[in-house]
C-alpha cells in the first residue's frame, strides 16, 4: 500500500506542475473568472488528495502518522477548512451555517492534517445533502475537550453501515465512494489521541464530531 501511494504521489506532483503552467497562462490571457476558478479547484482536490496518500504511505510504513505539531487556535482550523471548501461549487449550492464559540482554548495539534479532517467531512456533508439545504460547522468547548462538528440535512448514516464507517472501503455513499475519507479522518484524530464520533441529529440527518484534548491556558 506504501509503494503504491508513494507511486500515485509522484504522478500527482508532475500533473501539479502542468496544472500550474495551465493556470498561469490562463492569468496572463484574461481568461474568464470561472475557467480560472475550475482550474483552481481541480488543484486544490489534487493538493488534497497528495495529502492523503502521503498521510497513507507514513501509515503504511510505519503503523503512524508524523505530525507536525504546534499549538493551533481552534477557530483557524475552522477557517481554514471553509477556505478551501468554498472553492468547491457544492459548497456555494448548499447554505453553509458556522458557529465558533467565543474564547476557545488553543490546542496542540498539525494544523494542516486537522484542517484535512473538517474539510473532509464538510464535503461529505455537502454530498449527503440535497442542494439549498442547510450543513453547519461548529467549534466548541465541552468537558475539557475541544468540539469540532459537521451536521448535514442527509438520509444519515444506515445502520448497517455505521459500525464499520472508519473502516478503509467502507462508505455511506455506496457505490459512490472509495471509502477512505472517514478512515483518514480517524488514523489523523487517533494520532491526535482524540475521537471521532457519527451521531444522529434529532431532526434528521448526521452529526459528525471530532473531539481533541483542549490545551489550557496556564494562569500568569
Amino acid at each position: 500500500m506504501g509503494r503504491l501511494a508513494t507511486g500515485v504521489i509522484h504522478d500527482l506532483r508532475n500533473l501539479m506542475v502542468s496544472l500550474g503552467y495551465i493556470e498561469g497562462v490562463l492569468q496572463q490571457r484574461s481568461i474568464a473568472a470561472d475557467v480560472l476558478e475550475s482550474v483552481k479547484v481541480g488543484m486544490q482536490g489534487v493538493d488534497n488528495l497528495i495529502h492523503t496518500l502521503e498521510a497513507l504511505h507514513q501509515f503504511a510504513r510505519g503503523g503512524g502518522l508524523q505530525l507536525e505539531k504546534s499549538r493551533i487556535v481552534a477557530s483557524q482550523v475552522v477557517q481554514d477548512a471553509i477556505a478551501i471548501s468554498r472553492m468547491d461549487l457544492n459548497y456555494r449550492m448548499h447554505k453553509v451555517g458556522v458557529h465558533i464559540d467565543d474564547n476557545l482554548p488553543p490546542l496542540e495539534g498539525d494544523r494542516q492534517k486537522l484542517t484535512q479532517v473538517l474539510v473532509n467531512l464538510v464535503r461529505n456533508a455537502l454530498q449527503a445533502t440535497a442542494v439549498w439545504r442547510h450543513v453547519n460547522i461548529e467549534a466548541s468547548r465541552r468537558n475539557g475537550n475541544v468540539v469540532f462538528a459537521v451536521e448535514d440535512e442527509g438520509p444519515g448514516v444506515p445502520a448497517e453501515v455505521r459500525e464499520n464507517l472508519f473502516k478503509p472501503f467502507v462508505s455511506s455513499k455506496g457505490e459512490g465512494g472509495m471509502g477512505m475519507g472517514l478512515y483518514m479522518a480517524k488514523l489523523i484524530v487517533d494520532s491526535h489521541a482524540g475521537e471521532i464520533e457519527v451521531l444522529d441529529r434529532p431532526e434528521g440527518g448526521a452529526r459528525f464530531e471530532v473531539r481533541l484534548a483542549a490545551l489550557e491556558e496556564v494562569a500568569p
